[in-house]
This record gives C-alpha cells, sequence and structure tokens, in this order.
C-alpha cells in the first residue's frame, strides 16, 4: 500500500494519527467503491470518510463525463488548490493533516478520492487526467480564478502530466516525490517539483529531464534527508513546518493570483 502519509512518523498531530489509526490499525472501512452502474454516490463528511475532522469541511460530489468523484473542500476565495492523492485505499484521507493548514493560508482547498478509491465511482479509472481537469473546474465554478493542482506520490505524475495539457484549466502544478513515469509532454504551465535524492522510490534523471524541457517553467527542488510526498513540507517528518513549505506556498501565491 502506498499510503505515504502514514510515515509521517509518532510525532505528527493528532489529526494526522487519526488517519494512520484509520488506513492501517483499525477494521474500519476507508470507503467503499462504487461500480459502473451506480447512478450516484455518498457524499459522508470527513469524519465519516477519514475519522477525523478539520472545521468548516464540506463535502461534494463532482460529476465528469463517466465518473461522480467524492471530495471535500474547506476555505473560500479566489486562489484555489486541489490536492491529489497517491495510491492505496486512503485516497484523500491522507491529506487530512494538511487541509487546515492550507486554509489558513488563504487558499480554497479540494481533495478526492480518485476513481475507484474510497466513497468515488468505479466506471473508468484510466481517465485520471479527465477527472482531475474536472476537480479544477469545479473549484472555478464555486468561485476560484486560478486553480493549482497538488499531487504527492502515485499522484504526482499526474500533476506533471496536466502541467502539458493545454486543456488543464490550472495556473501551475506542483510534484511532490513523484513515482513512477514522469508524465508525458513539455510542460506549458509552472510546475514546481520536490524531491528527496534518498527516495528510491523517485528517478532523479528523469525529473531534471523534465526540468531541463522548460526550464524557465519547471523548478526542481532537491531536499535532503526530507522523507516522501507529504513528509516534505514537516520538519524532518515531525510536526514542524519545513523550510520547503514556505517554498511552495511561496509558488501557490505567486501562481495563484491575489488573496480572496
Amino acid at each position: 500500500m502506498d499510503d505515504w502519509s502514514k510515515r509521517r512518523g509518532a510525532g505528527r498531530v493528532a489529526l494526522a494519527l487519526a488517519v494512520l489509526t484509520l488506513t492501517a490499525c483499525t477494521g474500519k472501512p476507508a470507503g467503499r467503491p462504487h461500480d459502473v452502474t451506480s447512478s450516484s454516490i455518498s457524499a459522508p463528511s470527513l469524519q465519516e470518510r477519514c475519522g477525523v475532522d478539520v472545521e468548516g469541511v464540506r463535502s461534494r460530489v463532482i460529476t465528469t463525463a463517466t465518473q461522480q468523484l467524492y471530495g471535500v473542500e474547506v476555505g473560500r476565495g479566489t486562489r484555489g488548490v486541489v490536492l491529489v492523492h497517491g495510491s492505496g485505499s486512503g485516497g484523500l484521507c491522507n491529506w487530512a493533516a494538511e487541509l487546515e493548514w492550507l486554509r489558513d493560508a488563504g487558499l480554497y482547498v479540494l481533495a478526492y478520492d480518485q476513481a475507484c478509491v474510497g466513497e468515488s465511482s468505479c466506471a473508468d479509472p484510466l481517465e485520471a487526467r479527465q477527472d482531475l481537469r474536472a476537480a479544477v473546474a469545479e473549484l472555478k465554478r464555486q468561485g476560484a480564478v486560478s486553480v493549482i493542482a497538488v499531487g504527492a506520490s502515485a499522484g504526482a505524475p499526474l500533476t506533471i502530466e496536466l502541467a502539458a495539457d493545454t486543456r488543464s484549466g490550472a495556473a501551475a502544478v506542483v510534484a511532490l516525490s513523484p513515482v513512477g513515469s514522469a508524465g508525458s509532454g513539455t510542460p506549458r504551465i509552472p510546475l514546481l517539483i520536490a524531491v528527496d535524492p534518498d527516495d528510491t522510490s523517485i528517478d532523479l534523471p528523469v525529473l531534471r529531464t523534465v526540468r531541463d524541457s522548460a526550464p524557465d517553467l519547471v523548478k526542481l527542488e532537491v531536499l535532503r534527508r526530507s522523507g516522501h510526498a507529504q513528509e516534505l513540507l514537516y520538519d524532518d517528518g515531525q510536526t514542524g513546518e519545513s523550510a520547503f513549505r514556505a517554498i511552495m506556498l511561496a509558488f501557490v501565491s505567486r501562481h495563484g493570483g491575489s488573496r480572496g
């Protein structure tokens, strides 16, 4: 299971510990996949879906051409952020610990379960990029003027690929510890990639090739002793804010327009 949020360490806040307990230690289901014949999906609360709670979080259903995706949103305003999870049953729960401080940074945040994960339908799991475009469009429909997609682990190559998609609707993208393929195509919008060079799940030479393909748009942050995926946002994978988190928030601010 690639639920990399489970590796954040015992020093994380109680919110993250609750997510770890849910996905690794208890028998409580992290959600159920829906088959192709489902006409609608449920929209449980974040507490029901992940076993944790964040003030002001709202559940919603995102409808695409082939899917219904379960998501949660928090905050409001013109600067939107879509969070893309990695593999494993945890789904959007892997982002639960980040929702509050992203909201407090003045962002309108949407996290969603990808197809066949959690409460989302399972009609077409191969349309992940279309689903991400739909999530970006949903935030814009709700009032966000510019939207940045942030992917972690196995979800990060999807955001890199989105950077080359002229129909994405995204203003910029962030990729934390991309696993596997680095996506295809030359980035057309600003892209921030962050990796720990000691992370054996990433292919640093390939990511340097991505950077070199569009050096004016792509920034590659090579961080040491930082961990994987969401761990890069914390000091030694624990509770403190990492130096990279400030870099990422500055990137979002720079490419996300004025604060709403």
